[in-house]
């Protein structure tokens, strides 16, 4: 029999402490499927440039993302290199692949070493790769800044056509996030390629546990 199971990728963790969303653990009132994180990415950038505790390499980042409306790919690569470079010298070496939307996805099972690399990941990522890939994510996944991951997951799905354009926020709940024993599950295979870039750019990671 297949499993599912789920994870929060890094950058839906730093999200939630950004911006108190969060895809799998709806706070009630649950948002409207129009309400919006910020009026812009660009007010996003800003924000970013406003914190006190900024490294100067972020810092350069926001400042062109300011000036030019958007991250470029080449930043964040920069910022991923040193997250994976500063992750090998601490002895995880991870593979990666990269998503469709241009968002790194780690592909090295971590078993046991989940807490220790879940640490290391903190430190590396500090300053460097967490706040970038939390709004490089967003911009390549969320450009309308919806504040229900929900949302997110449903257009994705519906305009790759995995769902029929009827399909709702409701029916995503009960089809995929409430998924249980008793539910045939959802009308697409969370496994599939194009429907799990949707799924993981609006904050869900899943695989298959045999």
């Amino acid at each position: 029999m297949r499993h599912m199971k789920c994870i929060k990728p890094y950058f839906l963790i730093v999200l939630v402490l950004m911006f108190g969303s969060c895809a799998v653990e709806q706070s009630s009132p649950e948002p409207s499927s129009e309400a919006r994180i910020a009026d812009s990415l660009v007010t996003l950038f800003q924000r970013e440039l406003e914190r006190e505790q900024i490294s100067d390499f972020e810092r350069e980042i926001f400042t062109r993302a300011v000036e030019t409306g958007r991250i470029d790919p080449a930043d964040y690569e920069e910022a991923h290199l040193r997250y994976d470079r500063c992750m090998r010298d601490a002895g995880f070496p991870l593979t990666y692949s990269k998503r469709s939307s241009g968002v790194y996805s780690t592909d090295t099972w971590i078993g046991e070493s989940a807490e220790l690399l879940g640490d290391q990941g903190l430190i590396c990522s500090r300053g460097v790769l967490a706040r970038v890939e939390a709004l490089f994510n967003l911009q390549q996944n969320n450009p309308d800044l919806l504040v229900d991951d929900r949302e997110v997951a449903v257009r994705c799905l519906a305009k790759a056509g995995l769902v029929p354009s009827s399909y709702a926020v409701e029916d995503f709940q009960r089809d995929f996030i409430d998924w249980g024993a008793d539910s045939e599950g959802p009308p697409f295979d969370p496994m599939d390629p194009v429907a799990n870039d949707c799924l993981a750019g609006a904050g869900y990671e899943y695989w298959r546990d045999y």
